[in-house]
């Protein structure tokens, strides 16, 4: 497998490259800057990449990083996290985060076991899912349904200032430039089920509201 390492640590993409490479495995480029992560992607494409903790801010490098190269497998070395953490950095679009005493056996293992992984998906809902939970989720598809701030708030029952905010939030975190590119993401999960408390109750509404 290709393997990308980036960390800002000269003496730890060494040891990660000496171990990779001991075990059969390509190491197609080393970022210790870390303003070369984005070109590195762009231009060698790898299909697993290691990150160091200390990349920052990591919840936008890994959202641009999906962007980027959606199925790549993205694993996150941790200094000290904690589980809450963990869950935030995989819902950001990390495959998994590493042990911070990870042996040398067990990356190697680990990276080869993502050979058996199903890629992970590279439509612009799969980014939605990975980025945003299930009430921001309700809001894109809204917005994807060509509804206006002042009517998505009257349906989720807040103020038109609040959907501005939290659209512009999410377009930010979506790197969109537009309310068309954002109603375009939200047509992309117009189709899917929303788990949250009310499930399917705004769509109801809507159903009841224009037919």
């Amino acid at each position: 497998m290709r393997v990308l390492i980036a960390t800002n640590e000269p003496v730890l993409a060494r040891g990660f490259e000496a171990i990779l490479t001991s075990g059969g495995l390509e190491v197609v480029d080393v970022c210790t800057d870390v303003g070369r992560i984005i070109d590195a992607f762009a231009r060698h494409q790898p299909e697993v990449a290691i990150l160091d903790m200390a990349v920052a801010p990591l919840h936008t490098v890994l959202i641009e990083l999906r962007r980027l190269s959606p199925t790549c497998q993205l694993l996150v070395w941790p200094r000290q996290i904690s589980e809450q953490q963990a869950k935030e950095l995989v819902r950001f679009g990390a495959r998994g985060v590493l042990p911070n005493d990870v042996t040398p056996q067990l990356l190697i293992a680990t990276i080869r076991m993502l050979e058996s992984f199903p890629q992970q998906e590279g439509a612009a809902s799969a980014l939605v899912k990975q980025v945003c939970d299930a009430n921001e989720r309700q809001l894109l598809s809204l917005v994807g349904c060509g509804m206006k701030n002042d009517e998505i708030a009257m349906l989720v029952r807040t103020d038109a200032r609040s959907v501005d905010q939290k659209l512009r939030t999410l377009a930010g975190r979506l790197g969109v430039q537009d309310r068309y590119e954002l109603a375009l993401y939200g047509l992309s999960i117009a189709n899917e089920p929303i788990q949250s408390n009310g499930e399917q109750v705004w769509k109801n509404e809507i159903a009841n509201a224009w037919f």
